[in-house]
């Protein structure tokens, strides 16, 4: 049988008659052990020498060791995946407005150009916040999958965007010589 937790202030220790079974301090010349008696009264002297309950110190809860836990990072996970998702969109509508406007000849080249550097830029803020939110939310103790999703959605739309502007800025650099 357990016994209930105790109140702070309260005390397990409750007087009764003075019990012959056990000696008193004064008998003993000692301290008293244990104030209470097998059958739960104490002595006289086992009762004087406990303070009352507003005079004793109320005793501090143990403090909580802490654990090396990690962190719940659940909403940085969810913000990963959610850029990854844009920035896939926004890689597959950016390779279809390059290629529109490269196979149609007769469409405006400025317009193509600024959409696709646009949707460029666009995938580049998108992933790279994607990549970082997912690497920061990784070891998080919930959203690990959704973290490894957001990061494996954002690298590829980043990686061929700096491939492709890298590309471009060669061929443009080659064009001109």
């Amino acid at each position: 049988m357990q016994t209930p937790p105790r109140r702070p202030g309260t005390s397990p220790y409750r007087p009764g008659p003075p019990s012959a079974a056990r000696p008193t301090r004064a008998q003993t010349q000692r301290p008293v052990a244990n104030p209470r008696v097998a059958s739960g009264q104490a002595t006289a002297a086992a009762r004087q020498a406990v303070p009352p309950a507003s005079a004793r110190p109320v005793p501090q809860p143990a403090p909580v060791a802490h654990n090396k836990q990690p962190k719940n990072r659940l909403a940085l996970a969810i913000i990963s995946l959610i850029f990854g998702i844009i920035s896939v969109l926004l890689c597959i509508g950016g390779l279809l407005i390059f290629i529109g406007t490269a196979l149609n000849p007769y469409a405006d080249d400025t317009v193509g150009m600024a959409s696709f550097i646009i949707s460029g830029i666009l995938i580049v803020i998108f992933s790279l916040l994607g990549f970082i939110f997912g690497l920061a939310s990784k070891r998080s103790s919930s959203g690990k999958g959704m973290a490894i999703a957001g990061i494996i959605l954002s690298a590829p739309p980043l990686f061929l965007t700096v491939l492709g502007v890298g590309g471009f800025m060669f061929a443009a650099i080659f064009a001109m010589y």
